[in-house]
């Protein structure tokens, strides 16, 4: 009984919860080239770098780092990012770990790397601004890989790792998202920067337009709705309204609208229509036997046999052949 239960309460919260839409605002596959800032800098005089670089084929340029002997801090910087009006940014990243098991001497090693934000009104960093710091930076998680691999030269053995974060309030007109590295051997193979809403819906006959998510994970977001053509509020002069939650998930539903007298709910109750009658007029009646407000089947009373004739009776109108 227990499980039925459970389903139960499951199929109920299914049918009255609409899921969110991702609204994308980067994503590294899509360059052929990143030159993304890294920092510190390439000596120009020195034969090795040991801190990110790029390669990869384009659109699958990636940033990898493998300088585990004499850890450092090693900082790469996404270009800017206009926020385009979200309140809260998800950073999904798609990376790669070699196991610190397989290097020799490997106490200064790291399996863990982290992201830090940085918002700005303006396109305004540059190699050495704002400090390579937290702060300015803004730490959004401490990501551990949960897959690693120990032969970085078979690459039937990587795992790729996909991490999911968020960080808010934005206020900002926009950001940049920053990766700091500290002694692990790894390789970053797709960043993607996206916000979330609640997508346009209509629920009991009332229309909630496309709203963001909150700033913050707590954050209840109240949208008030309108009803759509032919339909009214339940009760009158009331205003239906649902909630937007956090990773744009709708729930909660107050109130709603119905169908105005004269017209009914469609099969996935989102319009409202006019009312469908039929009539079957035999050419033994008499036109005076049809309604008069459906005055149409007059003409076809007339007819040889029987007619069958579909009329609507919108509110307030004469019926209408269809």
């Amino acid at each position: 009984m227990d499980n039925l239960r459970n389903c139960i309460i499951f199929i109920v919260l299914c049918a009255w919860t609409s899921y969110a839409k991702e609204v994308k605002l980067y994503d590294s596959n899509a360059f052929s080239g990143l030159y993304w800032t890294v920092y510190p800098p390439q000596d120009p005089d020195s034969q090795t770098y040991v801190g990110w670089t790029e390669s990869g084929a384009s659109y699958e340029r990636i940033f990898q780092t493998c300088h585990v002997s004499d850890p450092r801090d090693n900082w790469l910087r996404m270009p800017y990012i206009e926020r385009q009006g979200a309140n809260r940014i998800h950073v999904e990243v798609k990376f790669t770990m070699y196991s610190c098991t397989g290097i020799v001497d490997a106490q200064l090693c790291k399996e863990t790397f982290d992201v830090y934000f940085y918002q700005s009104d303006t396109d305004e960093a540059t190699e050495t601004s704002p400090d390579w710091t937290a702060p300015p930076y803004q730490k959004v998680a401490r990501i551990a890989a949960e897959g690693r691999f120990s032969d970085p030269d078979t690459l039937d053995e990587e795992v790729v790792n996909v991490r999911i974060e968020n960080f808010g309030p934005v206020t900002a007109n926009g950001f940049y998202i920053a990766f700091r590295d500290q002694g692990a051997c790894m390789a970053l193979l797709q960043v993607r920067i996206f916000y979330q809403v609640c997508p346009q819906v209509v629920r009991d006959f009332a229309i909630f337009n496309q709203t963001n998510e909150g700033p913050e994970t707590h954050t209840l977001v109240t949208v008030p709705g309108t009803c759509v053509k032919n339909a009214q509020p339940v009760p009158p002069g009331s205003t239906p309204q649902y909630i937007c939650q956090n990773e744009g998930i709708w729930s909660l539903n107050q109130g709603g609208c119905g169908c105005s007298p004269g017209y009914e709910a469609s099969a996935d109750r989102t319009r409202c229509e006019g009312k469908s009658h039929e009539f079957i007029c035999h050419t033994s009646i008499s036109w005076n036997n049809c309604s008069s407000l459906f005055s149409v089947c007059n003409k076809h009373c007339s007819l040889e046999g029987v007619f069958r004739a579909r009329v609507v009776e919108p509110f307030g109108q004469k019926g209408i052949l269809l």
